[in-house]
């Protein structure tokens, strides 16, 4: 069984709603690669002063980390220097949980980014 990235942005009052708008309803009966198959999401702050495109570049950049599964040592396949600091690993574990909730976080004022790996 595979996973499909998947980063969906919305616009929405609250994260919960725009969770709510993208998912239509959990639906856990069919694995289908999209934001359909999380049961939820955790917020990641946005670092201060970051752009909205930059906090997409960054979650690009999560989405090349691969881990040596022989090693259990984490990979990343293209190094990304254009963004700053933020703890890189932790966005890591929660985009890659494919069956676990979606990464999500603003972008600016009532915009969502929502982002991760899901069971197809």
């Amino acid at each position: 069984m595979g996973a499909t990235d998947f980063r969906n942005v919305i616009r929405a009052k609250t994260p919960a709603i725009g969770f709510a708008k993208l998912n239509g309803g959990t639906d856990m009966g069919g694995y289908h690669g999209n934001i359909r198959c999380k049961p939820s999401f955790v917020m990641v702050p946005k670092p201060k002063g970051m752009r909205a495109t930059t906090v997409v570049k960054a979650i690009k950049a999560v989405s090349n980390i691969t881990r040596d599964w022989d090693t259990e040592e984490l990979l990343i396949a293209k190094p990304q220097r254009d963004f700053p600091a933020l703890n890189i690993l932790a966005m890591y574990e929660i985009y890659a949980d494919k069956f676990g909730p979606a990464l999500c976080m603003e972008l600016s004022k009532n915009e969502y980014i929502f982002a991760g790996l899901a069971s197809d």
